[in-house]
């Protein structure tokens, strides 16, 4: 908490539970790798991160505590793992950057009063599985989004394989072009990979 030099984390799939407010305040912050094994982001877990600008919580959480990623100014993207039942408030609160929000969870994850903001039910972009858009539309929290739309878990509708391909082009779960696969789940030559490493 409050490293001001701390600009990178990856946590190993060893780690099951981290603590309250372990990385809050580290300003310079960027990239967070989380376990594949923790089942809840605690409070304030990364509050105050301003320059976090992408977070993709794993399939294994099934809760995101109050304010875990609040004041997190430059956020622009969120991928919430399909297992997430449970949103706390003020988990979103004074991100107002982000653009996108993508739910992958087929039901809607219960949202509390002041988990997202005015601000983002207006201007982000969500996006949830197919055939779920009905349930986020009439869910409360989720119903106040004015950008809610369906889309594939990968974010890539279509692609085509040329299967003389020699060079490898590696795109992560969003559909963006990358230079080398990263850790995680990876679209190479049009195939979802998922890296460990």
């Amino acid at each position: 908490s409050g490293c001001r030099s701390l600009k990178s984390v990856i946590i190993p799939n060893s780690v099951i539970n981290i603590g309250e407010d372990i990385f809050c305040e580290c300003f310079v912050l960027t990239n967070v790798v989380m376990s594949n094994s923790m089942m809840n982001i605690p409070y304030g877990a990364f509050r105050g991160c301003n320059r976090l600008s992408n977070v993709i919580i794993p399939n294994s959480v099934t809760n995101i505590s109050n304010n875990a990623f609040y004041s997190c100014f430059n956020l622009a993207s969120v991928t919430i793992g399909n297992n997430v039942k449970n949103i706390g408030d003020y988990a979103f609160d004074n991100c107002n950057k982000t653009v996108n929000i993508y739910s992958l969870n087929p039901e809607p994850p219960y949202v509390h009063s002041y988990t997202f903001t005015d601000m983002q039910y207006k201007n982000a972009n969500v996006y949830v599985p197919e055939g779920s858009l009905t349930k986020y539309q009439e869910a409360d929290g989720w119903k106040e989004f004015v950008n809610l739309q369906e889309c594939t878990p990968s974010g890539i509708k279509n692609t085509k394989t040329d299967i003389n391909m020699t060079n490898k082009v590696y795109y992560d779960i969003q559909g963006h072009n990358l230079s080398f696969p990263k850790r995680g789940i990876n679209i190479i030559n049009g195939k979802k990979v998922l890296i460990k490493k």
